[in-house]
């Protein structure tokens, strides 16, 4: 999945609801903002952990138990907002199903 499509999907699943600044809003920011900043090689990496530092071997410190306890719970909740929708959207096709065959 190429970054924009990424940013768009993590988008509509995190930014469902515009009420208060919820934890889905400010999941939503640092994702987009710490986790997929751009980097430049040999230039100082203002933000950890980069997703483009990392997997362009620009930085070479990731490995902590902080960035790994963060990155493992951002990616816990992730899965269960995308298994809710995945549930929200099966129900709703089943929904509209059911209403088509009475």
């Amino acid at each position: 999945m190429k970054q924009h499509q990424l940013k768009k999907y993590l988008e509509e699943a995190l930014l469902r609801d515009e009420k208060d600044l919820s934890f889905d809003d400010a999941l939503h920011n640092y994702y987009t903002t710490i986790i997929l900043k751009s980097f430049g090689h040999n230039q100082h990496i203002e933000v950890q952990p980069s997703r483009h530092a990392i997997l362009h071997g620009g930085d070479y410190n990731y490995a902590t138990k902080t960035n790994s306890i963060k990155i493992i719970l951002m990616m816990d909740y992730l899965a269960e907002v995308m298994e809710n929708i995945y549930q929200e959207k099966t129900r709703k096709v089943s929904a509209e199903d059911e209403e088509r065959r009475n």
